[in-house]
C-alpha cells in the first residue's frame, strides 16, 4: 500500500518538473530579449536626426510600439520592422551635447509574454564652438583693411552658415587647411569710426551635422579717422599754442 503511495507521489514530483521544465522553455522561446541597439549602449557623438532600433531575437507584437520612451522627450514616429525591430524615427533634431535614455517597458512576443525591460543610453554629438575671434569682441581701433577670423575647437563646414555683418559689407570666406579658422575677408576697406556687428548662425533649412558650429556674434569698432593738418593749419595750430602759452605766462607772473 505504501509503494503505491510512493510510486503516486513521485508520479506527481514528475510531472510537476516536466510541466515546469515545460513552461519555462516556452516561455524562453517565446519571451524576446534584445539582440541589438542601435545607437549602442553608451555612445557618444550620436547624429542628432539618428534612428533609434532595438532588435529583439524573436517576433514582437504591435503592442510594444506603445512601451517605448526617449527621455527628454522627442517627438518621433514608433514602428516595427521584419515583425523584430523596434524604431524609432525623430520628427525634429535631437539638442546637442545631451544624454538620452531609451527604454521599453515589458516587450510583449506574439504570444503576448512580456520579456525583460530594455534600457540604454547615449550622448547627442556636440557643435562645433568658438574659441576666439579676432578683432576680439569689444576691440576698439580696429584697422580698416583687417581680415575677421573666428578659430573653432573642431572643424566646420562654411557652407552650412549664414553669415552677417551690421553695416552690410561685401565679404568673401574661406576655411584653413584645417578647417577650424574661419576667414571673413571684405571686398572693401571697412568704414572708419564704425560700430560692426558679425552673426554666425545656422543656414535656413540646413540639416545641423557635426560640423554646423554653434551661433556665435560679436562686435567691434574701427579706428579713428585723424585727418592730416595741412602746413597752413599746422602754422595756425602753433600760433594758437603760442598766444596760450604766453597768456599762461603773464597769468602767471601776476600772480
Amino acid at each position: 500500500m505504501n509503494a503505491l503511495k510512493n510510486k503516486k507521489v513521485l508520479f506527481v514530483i514528475i510531472i510537476s518538473i516536466v510541466f515546469t521544465l515545460f513552461l519555462v522553455v516556452f516561455t524562453l522561446l517565446l519571451t524576446p530579449s534584445v539582440s541589438s541597439v542601435s545607437p549602442e549602449k553608451g555612445s557618444k557623438d550620436v547624429s542628432l536626426d539618428t534612428t533609434i532600433k532595438i532588435t529583439f531575437n524573436r517576433k514582437i507584437s504591435d503592442d510594444t510600439k506603445k512601451e517605448l520612451k526617449v527621455s527628454p522627450d522627442v517627438k518621433g514616429q514608433v514602428n516595427i520592422e521584419n515583425n523584430k525591430t523596434l524604431t524609432f524615427v525623430p520628427l525634429e533634431e535631437l539638442s546637442p551635447d545631451k544624454e538620452y535614455t531609451v527604454r521599453v517597458t515589458g516587450p510583449k512576443g506574439s504570444w503576448g509574454l512580456k520579456g525583460k525591460d530594455v534600457a540604454f543610453t547615449f550622448r547627442a554629438v556636440s557643435l562645433p564652438k568658438a574659441l576666439k575671434a579676432s578683432p576680439y569682441s569689444g576691440e576698439i581701433g580696429v584697422k580698416i583693411g583687417s581680415k575677421i577670423i573666428i578659430d573653432f575647437d573642431k572643424p566646420i563646414d562654411k557652407n552650412m552658415i549664414d553669415v552677417k555683418i551690421f553695416p552690410e559689407v561685401e565679404i568673401e570666406i574661406a576655411l584653413d587647411k584645417n578647417n577650424t579658422e574661419f576667414i571673413i575677408s571684405p571686398k572693401a576697406a571697412l568704414k572708419k569710426e564704425t560700430y560692426y556687428s558679425i552673426s554666425i548662425d545656422k543656414k535656413t533649412g540646413s540639416k545641423t551635422t557635426d560640423k554646423t558650429p554653434e551661433n556665435y556674434g560679436f562686435n567691434f569698432l574701427t579706428e579713428l579717422n585723424i585727418v592730416p593738418l595741412t602746413q597752413k593749419q599746422q602754422s595756425s595750430e602753433a600760433k594758437k599754442q603760442d598766444d596760450y602759452d604766453e597768456l599762461s605766462k603773464q597769468y602767471n607772473q601776476g600772480l
